[in-house]
């Protein structure tokens, strides 16, 4: 589809006016090349879950993250499923840059600073995991599962106050 796009636009001399038909034809070509990419992007992801906790696959999972992360590497989804990887592999360093990245790629995803709560907690930074684990709760609060695992780590409520878990 991008090739499209291009050929679309190239077939024209570069020095002339290009006809609004072809711009409009270039640019939905390339408008569904890029939700074509993205679509492929969450199927990628998928598999590598898959391959990681069904079939604990982890050296197939791994290829699966990377080839997701070249693909786009501001992939939060990418990002966060290959530093709960890393960190269950026992890669602490690189599960915190990865969950880091994360953060930094979609900073309102509470599911990014879950894992980076999780990666904190178990290097033993215990205050930053909270920190994170509290902004998680903040930007979710109803988000399954998640109250759970701040509660496991933290003393937290629904509020994100402290409360007598």
């Amino acid at each position: 589809m991008a090739k499209l796009a291009l050929l679309t636009i190239w077939q024209f001399d570069l020095h002339a006016s290009l006809p609004q038909a072809a711009c409009a034809d270039a640019r939905a070509d390339a408008d569904r090349a890029l939700e074509l990419i993205r679509h492929w992007l969450r199927r990628i992801v998928r598999r590598q879950i898959v391959l990681q906790y069904c079939d604990s696959d982890f050296l197939a999972a791994e290829r699966e993250f990377r080839r997701a992360l070249e693909l786009q590497p501001g992939s939060s989804d990418a990002l966060r499923s290959y530093a709960w990887l890393a960190l269950s592999d026992g890669r602490s360093d690189q599960a915190l840059q990865l969950a880091q990245r994360a953060v930094s790629s979609d900073p309102f995803n509470a599911m990014n600073f879950a894992v980076l709560g999780s990666v904190r907690w178990a290097a033993g930074h215990f205050a930053e995991a909270e920190v994170a684990y509290r902004k998680a709760v903040e930007l979710s609060p109803t988000l399954p599962g998640l109250q759970w695992t701040a509660r496991k780590h933290i003393d937290i409520d629904t509020q994100g106050d402290r409360g007598g878990c």
